[in-house]
């Protein structure tokens, strides 16, 4: 019997601000998905340079509320 090996689901969603595109006079931002939260501000900070990022919380009771703030300046907070 074939067993199909599913994704397990992720942890936290990140919004993170980008840019700025001039020609269509809009903010660029970015969606992502993941576990560990020390790797992901790496692997974001080598790809896109950001200017902020907001991470949610995607399982348990607070799915959906604002968990950490990081920006450029002030680092990685704790959302109140």
């Amino acid at each position: 019997m074939n067993k199909r090996k599913t994704k397990s689901e992720r942890k936290f969603t990140a919004l993170a601000k980008t840019g700025y595109d001039h020609t269509l006079k809009q903010d660029i931002f970015v969606k992502y998905r993941f576990n560990n939260i020390d790797n992901f501000l790496q692997f974001i900070q080598k790809k896109h340079n950001p200017l902020y990022i907001n991470i949610y919380d995607r399982i348990g009771v607070n799915a959906g509320k604002l968990r950490y703030t990081w920006g450029r300046t002030k680092g990685l907070q704790q959302a109140y």
